[in-house]
């Protein structure tokens, strides 16, 4: 099931980098069409600030797998290995709550907004919205790996 993960997350972060490519040549069209040609295009500020919002959604899924949000581990270090173990587990379950919901809410938002159009570039402002759900749905797969399909070491 590892295998799985991993390669979600090998996609997932490929995904990333483009979008991170793509948003790097769009703010530099940008200047350069604003400050040397003095000709800004009206498009490219909304499709950076939708690029930026799906990088955000999918690098926090993806720092999700590895276990790099910040988060208080204080008390868990506190206990023995194996009760770590247990508490990190039930940490994972209760925070599956609002990932279900943050998968729910992210559907009925994206299907909500998919007949309203962006500004400039008259796309469906579901496509934006959909970066909700889709990481939360990764964040799931990722805690029930880590629940039911311990890494073995």
């Amino acid at each position: 099931m590892w295998k799985l993960s991993k390669l979600i997350n090998k996609y997932l972060t490929g995904l990333m980098g483009i979008l991170m490519v793509f948003m790097v040549v769009d703010v530099f069209l940008q200047v350069l069409f604003r400050f040397a040609i003095e000709r800004p295009l009206s498009w490219t500020e909304e499709v950076s600030r939708y690029l930026f919002v799906w990088i955000v959604w999918i690098g926090s899924a993806i720092v999700f797998a590895d276990k790099a949000h910040v988060g208080i581990d204080i008390l868990v270090k506190k206990f023995s290995l194996n009760w770590q173990r247990r508490m990190e587990i039930l940490i994972y379950l209760i925070f599956l709550f609002p990932l279900c919901i943050m998968l729910y809410q992210g559907v009925a938002l994206a299907k909500l907004n998919m007949n309203q159009p962006s500004a400039a570039l008259r796309m469906p402002m579901g496509i934006p919205y959909a970066a909700i759900p889709i990481a939360a749905f990764v964040m799931i797969l990722n805690t029930l790996f880590y629940v039911f399909f311990p890494k073995e070491k």
